[in-house]
C-alpha cells in the first residue's frame, strides 16, 4: 500500500485496523522510518513496579526496527505512570538515535497531544479524524478487515466455531493411518487436500468434505510439509526450495507464494485471502490437532507485520502444546520486537 497518513490523528485512527482489535487502558508504540510507519507495538498499562522493565522491554523491541522517530500513544488517558514510561523510554532509546518525538492521549473518540516535538499538536481534545476519510483504513476495508473489541474478542477467532465439523474431521483423523507416509509413496490426498484449503475459494473451509479437512490436517502434522508450507507463506524469511525439498514432491507444490502474488492482484489480496482461510480451518478442526495450523497461522501474520494475531496464534498453540519448540521460537522472536523482514511499511 502507498497511501499515507497525515499527522498523530490520522495515525490514531488507523491504528485498530493496524492492531486488530480497539486499544483500551494500555500504551501504544508506533515507530516512524523516513516517513514510514514501520513499527507498531501495544502493551497493556503496566502497573507502577513494572514500568521500568516495561519500558526497557520495548524500548529493546523497537531499537531493532530502528524508526527515526517513536510516538507513544496513551489509551484511557495519560497517568504518572504513564509519564514514567516515557521518561525511562526516551532514556533507553535515546543513546540509538531514536526520538520519542510525540507522547498523545486517546481518550474515545478525542486527542490531544501531552508532548509535541513539531510544535502544532492540539494540547486541548480534538475529534480523531473520521476512519472513513483516512486513506489507509479503506484500504484495510476493502480488504475485510474490522476491529475487535478487544484482544480477547480478536483471539475469539481461533475458538471452534463449527463443533459438528470438529467432531466428524477428529472421527476421521483417529480412523487414519499415524504413519508418515514414505518419501515414495508421496500423500497425494493430503497435497490435494491442502491446494483446496488454501488455494481454492469455491467453498468455505468449514463446507469441504470432513475427508478433505482431516487429510489436510494429517498432511501438516508432518514436520517436513508444515515446513514447507510455512516456507511458502514466509517466502522472504525461508526458501521453499530450502525446507527439505527431497522429501516432498511436485504435488505439494501451493504455486506463487500469496506475499510475492499481492504485486500482481489488482483487486483481491492474496495474503489476506489464505490468512483468512488459516482461520477458519483452525476454526473447524479438533483444539489437539490445531497446533501446526496455529504456527502457519503465526508465520503468515508475523511476515505481514501483524504481531498481534502472529503472538494471539502462537499463545494458543502453547496451550495446546507447551513443548512445541516452534511456538516456543516464535513466541520469544514476537517479545523480542523481531521481524522476519522490512515487511510493509506505511507512509506517514
Amino acid at each position: 500500500m502507498t497511501s499515507t497518513v497525515s499527522g498523530i490523528g490520522e495515525i490514531i485512527a488507523l491504528l485498530p485496523y493496524e492492531l486488530g482489535f480497539l486499544p483500551a487502558d494500555s500504551l501504544a508504540l508506533v515507530g516512524i522510518h523516513e516517513g514510514r510507519l514501520a513499527i507498531t507495538a501495544r502493551l497493556n498499562r503496566p502497573a507502577q513496579l513494572d514500568v521500568v522493565d516495561a519500558a526497557r522491554q520495548m524500548a529493546a523491541g523497537v531499537a531493532r526496527s530502528r524508526p527515526d522517530e517513536l510516538i507513544v500513544l496513551c489509551y484511557g488517558g495519560f497517568m504518572q505512570g504513564d509519564r514514567d514510561f516515557v521518561d525511562v523510554l526516551r532514556w533507553e532509546l535515546d543513546d540509538l538515535g531514536v526520538d520519542v518525538s510525540h507522547v498523545a492521549s486517546v481518550h474515545g473518540v478525542q486527542w490531544r497531544a501531552e508532548q509535541c516535538a513539531c510544535g502544532c499538536c492540539p494540547h486541548e481534545l480534538v475529534e480523531v479524524p473520521e476512519a472513513a476519510r483516512v486513506a489507509p483504513v479503506a484500504e484495510h476495508v476493502l480488504r475485510g478487515v474490522v476491529p475487535a473489541s478487544s484482544r480477547d474478542e480478536l483471539g475469539r477467532r481461533f475458538d471452534i466455531r463449527h463443533p459438528l465439523v470438529a467432531q466428524a474431521v477428529g472421527r476421521a483423523l483417529s480412523g487414519r493411518s499415524q504413519r508418515c507416509a514414505a518419501a515414495d509413496e508421496p500423500d497425494t490426498e493430503g497435497a490435494d487436500a491442502l491446494q483446496r484449503i488454501l488455494c481454492r475459494a469455491e467453498k468455505d473451509v468449514h463446507c469441504l468434505p470432513v475427508e478433505v479437512l482431516a487429510a489436510a490436517t494429517a498432511a501438516v502434522a508432518r514436520i517436513t510439509v508444515r515446513d514447507y508450507v510455512l516456507a511458502w507463506l514466509m517466502p522472504d524469511f525461508l526458501s521453499p526450495e530450502q525446507v527439505l525439498p527431497d522429501e516432498l514432491d511436485e504435488h505439494y507444490d501451493l504455486g506463487p507464494a500469496p506475499l510475492h502474488a499481492r504485486d500482481e492482484a489488482t483487486f483481491d489480496d492474496p495474503v489476506s485471502d489464505v490468512a483468512g482461510r488459516l482461520g477458519e480451518w483452525v476454526a473447524c478442526i479438533p483444539r489437539e490437532h490445531s497446533v501446526p495450523v496455529l504456527m502457519l497461522i503465526a508465520g503468515v501474520q508475523w511476515t505481514t507485520g501483524s504481531g498481534v494475531l502472529a503472538m494471539l496464534a502462537v499463545e494458543r498453540a502453547l496451550a495446546v502444546d507447551p513443548d512445541c519448540r516452534l511456538a516456543q521460537l516464535f513466541a520469544a522472536a514476537l517479545r523480542g520486537g523481531l521481524r522476519p523482514h522490512s515487511g510493509e511499511q506505511r507512509s506517514a
